[in-house]
């Protein structure tokens, strides 16, 4: 799905009332036939995100050689260039999509430091500061972030190269659209496992978990879960994340739904490289797959594009970001419609940027994000 230009979201905006008129082509569905009243009222609308944390991280915490440290800072360099180009282009994505909840994860943030001084870049910030601007220009309904978890700060090795010495903070967040009811505060909980990485000496324990907020919108109460699991390579970790995610969220007294990257591929043709035993864990436990029920549904990849974001074509072959949703045992009975976003060779950003000597085009992350909306059956309640 790509997004269109600002002109353009202007222009639906103040064409919103022409809009209603019925189609003359289209017979309008009557209240007798299937599914009508599940149709005349709207769908709930949900998107997860992964931001990205905007270069290779493995590098920044094993870098060896001066070289090394180089090419973190350059695809950092890179990936965030022309003022901040990613963050507008995934609000577009926001905004025209009009969720009621956003999962966002690696909502990174990162600190600079040299003689001279201390930068600091936080793409969470930045993402809302143009939301807010599209609210004011647009007139869409704001977003605001309710929940952050903070998963793991660190700093890098001090190279000899002249460059900055990097400070990077990992994070998972959620938006809420302001049209939507909050029912209590929010839940972060951070998984009892973790896996622990050695950094210059020191034991650094990276910390994953997941986020929650109980919410009513459109006239149905839900649970809108969001997580970040460990990768694929530490299966033991990520099915121990996977099993106390499972159990917690078990005891919600409302339907849940869960977004997040869950490092554990959907696609049916996944290598055994992306797999992992999570997916079907969570489908065991009642969760459906809202992408699944997509006549397209043998594709829908979602990760990963190169670190520095400037690959000329596609490089996405595995499918980790899903909206899952579970209102009972069976899982989820209602109707539903699924897109990706952000995948398309149009969706990406041309920005221009002297550090880089000139314009460079941008995927606004290295991964896809997931749109979906979905209408309760009638009488669909959570047991």
């Amino acid at each position: 799905m790509s997004s269109r230009p600002i002109s353009l979201l202007l222009a639906a905006v103040l064409l919103v009332p022409a809009a209603c008129v019925d189609s003359p082509t289209e017979a309008p569905l009557r209240l007798d036939e299937p599914l009508a009243s599940v149709l005349a009222a709207p769908g709930i609308t949900v998107m997860t995100q992964n931001l990205y944390l905007g270069a290779n991280i493995d590098l920044l915490f094993t870098a060896s050689t001066p070289g090394d440290y180089q090419l973190v800072f350059q695809q950092l360099l890179t990936s965030n260039a022309g003022g901040f180009g990613r963050a507008q282009r995934i609000a577009m994505q926001i905004v025209e999509a009009a969720p009621h909840l956003v999962g966002l994860q690696e909502v990174a943030s990162y600190t600079f430091t040299t003689e001279a001084g201390t930068a600091v870049l936080d793409f969470l910030y930045i993402l809302q500061a143009y939301l807010d601007y599209l609210h004011y220009v647009a007139g869409v309904t704001p977003y605001t972030w309710t929940a952050v978890r903070n998963d793991m700060t660190a700093t890098g090795p001090i190279a000899l190269t002249g460059l900055p010495v990097i400070t990077y903070t990992d994070a998972d967040a959620i938006l809420v659209r302001n049209d939507v009811q909050l029912l209590g505060n929010p839940t972060l909980v951070v998984f009892d496992a973790y896996e622990t990485f050695s950094l210059l000496g020191f034991d650094l324990p990276f910390y994953r978990g997941y986020l929650a907020v109980d919410a009513r919108a459109e006239g149905h109460s839900i649970r809108f879960a969001n997580t970040h699991l460990e990768v694929q390579r530490f299966e033991d970790t990520q099915t121990a994340q996977t099993r106390q995610l499972i159990e917690e969220l078990e005891a919600s007294p409302w339907p849940v739904v869960l977004v997040g990257d869950f490092n554990s591929a959907g696609n049916r043709d996944a290598s055994q490289e992306d797999e992992s035993p999570t997916y079907k864990m969570l489908r065991n436990a009642g969760y459906a797959d809202l992408w699944m029920r997509e006549p397209k549904s043998r594709t829908g990849y979602t990760c990963c594009q190169g670190a520095d974001l400037t690959n000329p074509v596609s490089a996405l072959d595995q499918r980790i970001d899903m909206v899952l949703v579970r209102y009972g045992n069976a899982g989820f009975g209602g109707r539903s419609a699924v897109e990706i976003v952000g995948e398309e060779p149009a969706d990406r950003i041309t920005v221009t940027d002297p550090m880089l000597g000139g314009d460079v085009t941008l995927w606004p992350s290295d991964h896809a994000g997931v749109v979906a909306t979905f209408w309760p059956a009638p009488g669909l309640r959570r047991k």
